[in-house]
């Protein structure tokens, strides 16, 4: 074998080292994010056992069907104790989190979906980025509300924010609101404080870039005071919004804006908007 031929040997065998070293190290990630992701779907799992399973379904108090007003008395009476009890469980629920960690807030769901967890604030808007709901490191971080809201008043836009998650966690399930279809089977979700249940209907998806010198800036939305600030944040998210929605807000509603990361453009941001909807029950005393 002549030397040319002995060195191209060597060439090969050395890419084929490399190769099979990336293989590898691609392999290793695989499972470790496989893994990883796992081991927060439990996290997740344990919070909402801990929550009592605090999840609001479709069927919340606005939407239960009781007895005719002079028929069945006694069912209706025992159909509202019932009600009375389970709101009695989630408070208590909510404040077994709050005991673990009293940055705890709130909790949000989208029924139907994987989404349940719970809301936290902390003193910025930094620390729950890569802290899990126990304050441990996690690359997942958390659902927090901005620091700056005032979650028991009045808060005419409420923003939270969380990860976009390729594995689907956290707000990763956002994304599937770019779809109208999505949006059609999931108008609504609900974000309930540690005392009262709160129900949005979705308004406007937006996905802006904040790349761009003219883009949306919808981080200066977050306190909104003025009736002309809230139309121009109004008029903004409706003609931005990815396709046509019919729930109308008007000056004096509270909002709450869903706020994660869009991997479509550079330093994109996807929001979904909701208006609270005002019920005359509920379900926390």
């Amino acid at each position: 074998m002549t030397e040319k031929k002995k060195r191209h040997k060597k060439k090969i065998h050395r890419i084929q080292h490399i190769l099979t070293g990336i293989l590898f190290v691609l392999l290793l990630y695989l499972v470790w994010y496989q893994w990883d992701s796992k081991q927060t779907e439990l996290k997740n799992r344990k919070l909402q056992e801990l929550a009592g399973i605090a999840v609001i379904q479709e069927t919340a108090v606005d939407e239960v069907n009781l007895p005719a007003q002079d028929e069945n008395v006694s069912k209706r009476e025992e159909t509202v104790s019932e009600q009375e009890r389970q709101a009695d469980e989630e408070k208590a629920a909510y404040d077994n989190l709050f005991a673990v960690n009293p940055d705890m807030a709130g909790w949000i769901t989208i029924p139907d979906t994987k989404l349940s967890l719970p809301v936290l604030q902390g003193e910025d808007n930094e620390f729950y980025l890569q802290h899990d709901f126990y304050g441990q490191p996690d690359r997942h971080g958390s659902i927090f509300a901005d620091s700056g809201a005032d979650l028991d008043g009045v808060q005419p836009n409420t923003v939270l924010y969380g990860h976009h998650m390729r594995d689907g966690s956290m707000f990763g399930i956002l994304e599937e609101y770019a779809a109208e279809e999505f949006y059609l089977q999931h108008p609504a979700f609900y974000f309930n404080s540690r005392t009262e249940e709160r129900k949005y209907e979705i308004l406007a998806v937006v996905k802006c870039s904040l790349g761009s010198e003219e883009t949306f800036r919808y981080y200066e939305y977050k306190a909104i005071q003025e009736e002309t600030a809230f139309e121009e944040y109004y008029r903004q998210i409706k003609n931005l919004s990815l396709y046509e929605i019919p729930v109308e807000a008007q000056y004096g509603d509270e909002l709450v804006t869903l706020c994660t990361c869009d991997y479509s453009v550079q330093y994109g941001r996807l929001l979904v908007i909701g208006k609270r909807v005002v019920q005359d029950n509920s379900k926390f005393p």
